[in-house]
């Protein structure tokens, strides 16, 4: 696979078998217009997509295994898109069109180790290439890559970017760890961020938010993430473990 390694890529969920069958005979994938201007600003438009298999994809579940380079994309209807459907309220829902070269099997699978669901990420070709498990594919802030690095190798089995709902609102955790007494949610904050006076009415809202339903917070700074190769953050999420009755067992 030859290709320019910082290239973007996008990973999308197939919602079904069919997707699949489409997007590996026909060679295309679609995506809500309305969706992708909204969540996929950061990426659009890819470069090359790679595939999520969710639950109901048998063996091939919570894995990553084909991507395909993105040829062109364009516009279409629904009813465009599925001619053979009977016409519905939903017939004229405008969909991006993405036209695929080829999938290509990966090498070896890339799993989610905490079998979630993901519906998006926005990454490049590079950390397709060396991603070992779903968390390796996120493609974060500086800090957030040095933290995530720290973690694995002290064997801390954090989930990146996981969406949590609460009773009004859902919010993406930059790292969540999951303990047998609680959950710990472990925020970069960058120095911009952290010297904003506007920004500490948002994070009590989010904090006590997130408290009321179990999470315990944990925020660093860039500087503390930076200074003596992250140690003191690592040392406090170790404590934090150990409050919480150490790390719950996968099931």
């Amino acid at each position: 696979m030859k290709s320019n390694r910082n290239a973007k890529l996008l990973v999308a969920i197939l919602k079904n078998p069919e997707d699949f069958n489409i997007a590996k005979n026909v060679h295309w994938y679609r995506i809500p217009v309305d969706k992708a201007d909204k969540l996929l600003s950061k990426i659009w438009p890819p470069e090359w997509i790679a595939f999520y298999h969710p639950l109901n994809s048998g063996d091939k579940a919570f894995s990553v295994r084909f991507c395909a380079r993105v040829k062109r994309i364009e516009k279409a209807k629904r009813w465009q898109l599925f001619p053979h459907e009977k016409f519905s309220t939903s017939s004229d829902k405008e969909y991006y069109q993405i036209r695929l070269g080829d999938l290509v099997k990966l090498p070896v699978p890339i799993v989610s180790k905490k079998l979630r669901r993901i519906v998006f990420i926005q990454t490049t070709l590079k950390k397709l290439f060396e991603a070992r498990e779903i968390n390796d594919l996120f493609h974060g802030t500086k800090i957030e890559e040095k933290l995530w690095s720290k973690l694995k190798e002290k064997g801390i089995p954090a989930e990146r970017q996981e969406i949590v709902k609460t009773s009004k609102q859902r919010f993406i955790l930059d790292f969540s760890i999951y303990c047998r007494k609680g959950k710990i949610d472990v925020e970069t904050d960058g120095d911009f961020w952290h010297h904003n006076p506007s920004s500490a009415k948002h994070d009590n809202e989010r904090n006590n938010s997130l408290s009321s339903k179990g999470w315990h917070i944990l925020r660093f700074t860039s500087g503390q993430i930076e200074t003596n190769n992250c140690n003191k953050p690592v040392e406090i999420i170790f404590d934090t473990i150990d409050f919480l009755g150490g790390l719950k067992k996968s099931s």
